[in-house]
């Protein structure tokens, strides 16, 4: 405040005008103070100049190392996956020579654990070849789709057979059946009724009835007559008993 005062009187006209040897001393006092705020005004201007100079030069060295960084992280990743690829596909085809399924696909158990990780790997594999380049990827390609027919082939050849031993059963149930028809029919015709035993019963009654005076002079005390027409009432209960274990069988 002091130096812009001196420099306002000193600027003033009516001070320079009025009195001459007082501007020539502010003048002369002036002077050494404008030296100064100029001297002071530069080393300003030149720390600013040297601190962005190094700013500069600091950027620019963390872009440089920005890019080193990134482009050797790229370059680990890419040695890394190809390391892991060519692993893979290492172990894969190791368990494509160990396998005992790859040699032949004609006998394939498309229910069997090993097959279904062996087609998951030959999967895999195809995948992977889509990154390494276009010959083992075609490769891959052919050998999971061989594979995956070879599986399909066997569903389809598991079905047939069991469709064939459907049929075969079905023709056995209905040749069955027809040979029983006939006892179906005879056993149908047959009365179940407990008061009706069969027409031996009633031809004992009438033959008992009807021969009654002869049967007391011809058979002897221990009644042989009552125990043939026994004998003849329980062959007659066959068929009932047939018939009704033959309905029996149907409900069950």
């Amino acid at each position: 405040m002091e130096v812009m005062f001196f420099i306002f009187n000193a600027e003033d006209p009516q001070i320079s005008n009025s009195d001459p040897q007082i501007a020539n001393q502010s003048r002369k006092k002036i002077t050494p103070f404008r030296s100064l705020l100029h001297e002071r005004a530069q080393k300003l201007w030149l720390e600013m100049t040297s601190l962005r100079q190094k700013l500069t030069n600091e950027m620019a060295l963390w872009k440089k190392e920005k890019e080193e960084f990134q482009f050797l992280r790229e370059r680990s990743n890419a040695l890394a996956f190809e390391e892991a690829t060519a692993a893979a596909l290492a172990a894969v085809a190791a368990y494509a020579i160990e396998s005992p399924f790859s040699s032949d696909l004609s006998n394939i158990d498309f229910t069997s654990e090993p097959s279904i990780r062996e087609l998951t790997i030959l999967e895999y594999e195809k995948n992977l070849a889509k990154y390494y380049d276009q010959h083992s990827f075609e490769q891959a390609e052919q050998r999971y789709n061989s594979y995956k027919r070879a599986l399909v082939d066997a569903y389809k050849q598991k079905l047939s057979e069991v469709e064939r031993l459907c049929d075969e059963e079905l023709e056995n149930i209905q040749q069955n059946a027809s040979c029983l028809q006939p006892f179906k029919e005879i056993a149908s015709q047959w009365s179940i009724d407990e008061n009706d035993h069969g027409d031996s019963q009633h031809g004992c009654d009438n033959q008992s009835e009807s021969m009654e005076p002869s049967k007391i002079v011809e058979t002897s005390p221990s009644n042989d007559w009552c125990i043939y027409g026994k004998i003849d009432n329980e062959v007659n209960m066959i068929p009932e008993i047939l018939s009704i274990r033959f309905k029996r069988d149907e409900t069950i």
